[in-house]
């Protein structure tokens, strides 16, 4: 019984962060769109689902033992986590171009990429990003104070 103590403690967490996240989707403002179901539909279904996926985790835990993670990861995991917090600090400020090229930039970094590609790729698939949301899904990624 004791081996299976971590699963049922991440289930009873991962339970309450779902009712917590469908209980702040009940304020998500849903003005932008009219149809029969909004956005704060999904909202509730990955609650549902998480909440599903919890209670099923709690009654049947698997056989998989965690293991520590060697301190050497975090000096990849830290910067990575900086990053994305800088990312939703900043995006409202200067919009999706101006935000996503630094945090494709570090990511790639981080995992082995020289500047020059990690630079290349991260403008290329941050302007694809943007004409597939933004050109053909309509989809707005969110532009800037400088291009409001």
């Amino acid at each position: 019984m004791s081996e299976f103590k971590h699963d049922r403690r991440y289930a009873i967490v991962m339970l309450v962060f779902s009712i917590l996240y469908g209980y702040g989707g009940s304020f998500a403002e849903t003005d932008f769109y009219n149809g029969v179901v909004g956005p704060h539909h999904w909202i509730y279904l990955i609650a549902g689902i998480l909440a599903c996926l919890s209670i099923m985790l709690f009654l049947k835990p698997s056989n998989y033992k965690p293991k520590s993670l060697p301190w050497s990861t975090w000096n990849k995991r830290i910067p990575l986590l900086v990053g994305v917090f800088l990312y939703s600090v900043i995006l409202p400020y200067i919009g999706f171009l101006g935000a996503m090229i630094p945090l494709m930039v570090l990511t790639s970094m981080l995992f082995g990429a020289k500047f020059k590609f990690a630079l290349l790729s991260s403008v290329i698939m941050t302007v694809l990003c943007l004409i597939l949301f933004d050109g053909l899904l309509d989809i707005s990624l969110g532009r800037g104070l400088w291009l409001m």
